[in-house]
């Protein structure tokens, strides 16, 4: 999947057609969650991204990446990065179900997931290649973290076996 998430990154400058000639006036609207967001991140001692292209994922900032360029609809994991591979026979996807721990050989390599769905008994995705870890921005690091992934200390904390001590999750 990553190949293709990587495909999909490219720069589509402004269509002239929309604006007008020589027009210089931009209208950018903010919600009231929006507007004090930052402000709060940097209370918290986060610094502002200037984007997260450059490799850097920590800070806080707004940019237009769901905004599908070529014409103007908005973009959603489903349309930008799934329907181009979700008739792959290599790929399955699971809906409404949510990952509670990722599984390990000896090896330390992912070799699976503990699912749960609604109405199931949780049920273990074993995998032949890679497992892709995409649960939001709460969710990601927690799983990673009941999975053994994170800051030495948290996993202490919650008695949880070190899999892999790497301090930026969290």
């Amino acid at each position: 999947m990553f190949p293709f998430m990587k495909k999909s990154f490219s720069f589509t400058s402004p269509n002239v057609c929309f604006r007008a000639e020589n027009a210089i006036n931009v209208n950018f609207t903010l919600s009231a969650f929006e507007i004090p967001a930052e402000g709060y991140a940097a209370a918290a001692g986060m610094d502002a991204a200037n984007g997260f292209l450059g490799g850097n994922l920590l800070g806080c900032g707004y940019w237009p990446f769901t905004l599908r360029p070529k014409d103007s609809t908005r973009s959603s994991t489903k349309s930008a990065f799934l329907s181009q591979t979700a008739a792959r026979t290599s790929l399955k996807i699971y809906q409404s179900c949510m990952a509670r721990t990722l599984l390990f050989n000896e090896s330390k390599r992912a070799i699976g997931v503990n699912v749960t769905a609604s109405g199931m008994k949780p049920f273990t995705v074993r995998v032949r290649k890679e497992v892709i870890v995409y649960s939001g921005f709460i969710y990601s690091p927690q799983l990673l973290i009941v999975s053994g992934i994170g800051p030495r200390e948290v996993l202490k904390r919650y008695n949880t076996t070190v899999i892999s001590e790497l301090n930026g999750v969290g």
